[in-house]
């Protein structure tokens, strides 16, 4: 195929399919999850202890009261702050210019992508699909992308960053949802008529086959593997995505009812404490400097 034409070919890639401009990519790039960094046990809210100020070492005091609030702010006596820290010296790299540039050739890249995705419910057809749309990067000027996929986009909020070839991508979702008949009964109360979304056909089951098919614009490898590389991820790990969606949601719901139950003072009485603090002299201006030591200028 000539590659100056581009034209959309459908090829099998990895077990889903997906309209790409480009030629197969070899199996051993395939997506790896990284594991997200351990989360410390919820512990229940301890009150804050208040700070102890000695009435001495305040020099000022200014109330602002509010209708529903009052602001209290106090300046303290200066405090000398301790001197900063000397620098560590540099080290010296202990490799030969070749395994500098050995090492460098295998140090990974980084990218990161931002996906604007609304998850569509045809509830019709029992099905649901993603629109998803993302940009390119180092590119001026920017190429925009969309893509429709046959899997909920919601299952990978949870995802930070996983690597793929010789590729770290970091991820970020702007989730939105919309179902068919909630917004076609919005569309009636408005007087309206409702349009669905045109979605290409996909296949229907998206655990065998997670599949995706670009709708707008022509992105090149290294824009479209984070796509890639969620679908590849997908495929391996369905379940637990899923079973981390709906523990994430649950434990939403609990937090939400709490909050309800319990909301907080939205106007509480604030003070605010402050003091200009007495400037360290960094340790080269202290070795350096005649002034510093005290000599002439």
């Amino acid at each position: 195929m000539n590659k100056k034409l581009q034209s959309i070919v459908t090829i099998l890639f990895s077990g889903y399919v997906t309209s790409v401009t480009h030629a197969q990519v070899t199996p051993t790039s395939e997506a790896q999850l990284i594991p997200p960094s351990p989360v410390t046990a919820e512990v229940a809210a301890v009150p804050a202890v208040e700070l102890q100020i000695d009435a001495a070492d305040i020099v000022s005091r200014r109330v602002v009261v509010r209708p529903e609030q009052t602001f209290t702010i106090e300046e303290l006596k200066s405090k000398k702050l301790d001197p900063l820290p000397k620098p560590e010296p540099k080290q010296q790299s202990q490799l030969s210019a070749e395994d500098q540039t050995a090492r460098a050739a295998q140090a990974m890249t980084t990218r990161f992508t931002m996906f604007s995705c609304t998850v569509f419910r045809d509830d019709e057809k029992s099905l649901t699909r993603s629109h998803i749309k993302w940009t390119s990067q180092g590119k001026t000027p920017v190429e925009f992308y969309e893509a429709w996929s046959n899997v909920d986009f919601r299952h990978f909020a949870h995802i930070q960053s996983f690597n793929k070839a010789q590729t770290q991508h970091s991820v970020m979702f702007a989730m939105n949802y919309q179902s068919s008949a909630k917004m076609a009964q919005q569309a009636r109360n408005m007087q309206r008529e409702y349009v669905a979304p045109t979605i290409p056909e996909l296949p229907r089951n998206a655990a065998a086959k997670p599949s995706f098919t670009i709708v707008s614009g022509n992105p090149a490898p290294e824009d479209l593997a984070a796509v890639e590389g969620l679908h590849e991820l997908y495929k391996k790990h369905r379940k637990s995505f899923i079973a981390e969606y709906q523990r994430i949601s649950l434990e939403n719901a609990r937090r939400a009812a709490a909050l309800k139950a319990n909301p907080p003072d939205p106007s509480p009485d604030i003070t605010i404490r402050y003091w200009i603090p007495e400037s360290p002299i960094s340790p080269e201006i202290s070795e350096q400097s005649p002034a510093a030591k005290g000599g002439d200028q």
